[in-house]
């Protein structure tokens, strides 16, 4: 049912406010409609891309022309297919690949200055990656970067960002018509609000990686906590993937949700940040720090789980990175079959020294909330100077733990782990203190999200074409669509197929051009 009112009218309503969405709100401005865009955080805006490193993988880009590297859009379409183990959309990748050049020129224009060395990424055969050059005209050399020229890009037109908005449901009459507008909650108010759109709605709402049951519902083992890229900030919940099913969108590649690239230990928050981009002083910015204890910090002891036995070769803990692949620490984590798996990296006085400052003890003592380097979570940590005690703080069976490490020291001695082939040299956990740190997953992307065609149109599923089994499948871009429904960014699916991986600012720009 339609409202009776409208509080707000414009041509496009862009949902969002990430590179995808900005870039969707300029091209809209340029083109001559009138444009609003809603956000749902209270403080600030910019989405997991203000915050990121600012890498885009732009093949056959105008940098690297300049830098002598050859490189072609055919390149790139190949290099992601196989990253993506050949689940991705070519057409969406085409679209991508043959516009990186022209969006790597567009945002120079906006103002950003490249690097005029294209940097490596996983999954790419040549280096194809731009990254900002420092610029007196904006801070940083990231992703903060990014999005401090397109909102400057953007106040230059009159546009700005509407804060503490969130859409609750897409109003569309019936599943033969377009969608008119949408009602969105003010989280500011608490007020119900209406907003039409002449022209067209854009979903760049982010993914849905913060949603724990949704997540769940398409990958059933991610069943326990786990914290996100952008969080305790960023709250990627899947908004705009219910409103969109809720009139006939559809999901692509969900059957593995998330990529684990920001596993933490110690700590229940993936980055520590100030963000000051609303309040208009670059001076102010805040640095994106990294949270927690290394990753590799278990090759310097031992892993144990809930039943306090070792369940890995901890030389392999974080040495692959986890955005890239499904890695052998991570089938591991995952493969463990009782629930919680409560897994912890023991370290002794020996190898906390080994393994860096951040595993000084007056560190895990001082620890509280995580609000001070290396921000670590005392909720998350034990030490004591026995075993039996570390155990006890950790949950787990001291004479589980007592016998797990005694074999491990026997493998240390020998030279030899004939459990799960830990190469020699091992130290053994003989020296107390004895320390703990938790270990809790962390989604960085998400490589599934809702169908779209290459006109970033959002697709029906409510009215699939149905073909004969001899025939032909219908080309995406003759599917039917949802009129007057866009997505851009990590809200689509179709483009990464199993891995979305790094540098996808530049990919999530062009989506929001073309929306």
């Amino acid at each position: 049912m339609l409202p009776s009112q409208w509080d707000v009218r414009a041509d496009v309503v862009v949902v969002g406010s990430g590179a995808a969405r900005f870039a969707a709100a300029i091209e809209a401005h340029d083109a001559g409609a009138s444009v609003v865009i809603i956000e749902k955080e209270t403080q600030f805006f910019g989405g997991n891309a203000l915050l990121s490193g600012g890498n885009q993988q732009l093949p056959a880009n105008f940098i690297q022309q300049a830098a002598g590297i050859e490189d072609h859009p055919e390149w790139g379409v190949e290099d992601f297919l196989i990253d993506g183990d050949h689940r991705n959309s070519i057409e969406l990748l085409q679209l991508f690949c043959n516009n990186a050049n022209d969006t790597a020129l567009w945002e120079q224009n906006l103002g950003i200055v490249w690097n005029k060395t294209p940097a490596v990424q996983g999954g790419n055969r040549v280096a194809r990656a731009l990254v900002p050059a420092a610029s007196p005209t904006y801070p940083g050399t990231n992703g903060f970067s990014v999005i401090y020229v397109y909102n400057k890009a953007l106040n230059s037109r009159g546009v700005t960002v509407q804060l503490g908005k969130k859409l609750t449901q897409l109003y569309r009459p019936d599943l033969t018509s377009p969608v008119v507008g949408i009602q969105v909650q003010d989280l500011l108010t608490g007020k119900t609000l209406n907003y039409k759109a002449n022209k067209g709605v854009v979903l760049a709402t982010g993914g849905f990686k913060g949603n724990h049951q949704m997540v769940r519902d398409f990958d059933p083992q991610i069943d326990e906590m786990y914290i996100w890229s952008g969080y305790p900030y960023t709250h990627t919940t899947g908004d705009g993937h219910v409103a969109a099913v809720q009139v006939g969108a559809g999901y692509i590649d969900c059957s593995w949700p998330i990529s684990f690239g920001h596993n933490k230990f110690g700590t229940s928050v993936d980055q520590v940040w100030t963000p000051m981009l609303n309040q208009g002083d670059p001076t102010k910015i805040g640095p994106s720090i990294t949270s927690g204890l290394s990753n590799t910090s278990p090759k310097y002891g031992i892993m144990v789980a809930a039943d306090g036995n070792r369940f890995v070769n901890e030389s392999i803990w974080g040495a692959t990175d986890t955005i890239e692949v499904q890695s052998p620490d991570m089938i591991a984590y995952f493969n463990l079959s009782f629930k919680p798996r409560n897994v912890w990296a023991i370290l002794d006085a020996t190898g906390a020294k080994a393994a860096g400052a951040s595993w000084a003890l007056t560190n895990f003592q001082a620890a509280t909330q995580p609000n001070a380097a290396p921000y670590l979570d005392s909720a998350y940590l034990a030490w004591s100077n026995t075993t039996d005690g570390l155990a006890d703080q950790m949950a787990i069976s001291a004479t589980a733990l007592d016998a797990t490490i005694a074999r491990f020291n026997g493998f240390a001695a020998a030279g030899k782990d004939t459990d799960f082939g830990r190469p020699a040299p091992m130290t053994p956990i003989s020296t107390p203190p004895y320390q703990a740190a938790k270990f809790l997953i962390g989604a960085h992307d998400q490589p599934g999200g809702i169908r779209v065609n290459t006109k970033m149109q959002v697709l029906d599923t409510q009215s699939y074409p149905i073909s004969r089994a001899s025939g032909p499948s219908t080309p995406l871009d003759s599917e039917p669509v949802i009129p007057h429904l866009y997505g851009a960014g990590e809200f689509c699916g179709g483009f990464w197929g199993t891995t979305r991986g790094h540098g996808k600012i530049g990919a999530y720009t062009i989506m929001g051009r073309f929306a």
